[in-house]
């Protein structure tokens, strides 16, 4: 098999009042006219781990998106619940995390 390039990854920081919020969206707004205009499917999932956080993106939380346990250890999924995530993710080529730093290290390893 061939190798592709390597996956883009940006870490957008700032403190508040930076614009971060607003570099969002145009990333989004980008990337849906651009997957619209070809005829292609959105090739974007955009989530933030409070409810607050994902509307403010058009997201879903985190926990929603990735099927992660709330106030329960985490655990593998399940093959029957893993299968549809991956079916869900198959034209996903961008991931935007709202909030990071709110979002419990143990999944983003």
């Amino acid at each position: 098999m061939g190798h592709g390039p390597p996956p883009l990854q940006i870490n957008i920081n700032g403190e508040a009042g930076t614009s971060k919020l607003y570099l969002i969206i145009v990333l989004s707004t980008t990337l849906y006219t651009m997957a619209r205009a070809s005829g292609k499917p959105l090739p974007l999932a955009q989530a933030a781990p409070t409810r607050v956080a994902a509307f403010n993106i058009n997201g879903r939380t985190t926990y929603d998106l990735l099927k992660l346990p709330v106030n329960h250890p985490f655990k593998e999924l399940p093959a029957a619940s893993l299968i549809p995530l991956q079916q869900a993710f198959k034209d996903i080529h961008y991931l935007i995390l709202n909030k990071k730093s709110i979002i419990r290290q143990v999944y983003l390893a």
